[in-house]
């Protein structure tokens, strides 16, 4: 059940950021004031999501047979991501800044 919460959180935390758009104020990219709980602190909550979800399928996967020929490829894609800067935006700050 672990692995399946951990899917929904990040899936939760990914699409809420398509959903949400950042104000701007002298140029400055700020999160939406409104934003409620952990999610404010989130600066790339795409990123924070996309991970999150790909550790659940890691979670899920540990216990099948041949786990250890797939969970390198999901940690190759997770650092993908991170070389790539693929979900992160270079200018979004917090709200309380």
């Amino acid at each position: 059940y672990f692995g399946v919460s951990l899917f929904i959180f990040g899936q939760i935390i990914a699409y809420l950021s398509l959903f949400t758009e950042p104000t701007e104020l002298n140029g400055r990219r700020l999160a939406k004031t409104y934003q409620k709980g952990i999610y404010k602190y989130f600066i790339h909550p795409r990123l924070v999501g996309e991970i999150v979800t790909i550790v659940s399928y890691i979670c899920m996967i540990v216990l099948t047979p041949h786990w250890f020929l797939l969970v390198p490829v999901f940690l190759i894609y997770i650092f993908f991501i991170l070389w790539q800067k693929l979900f992160k935006t270079t200018t979004y700050v917090s709200a309380e800044n």
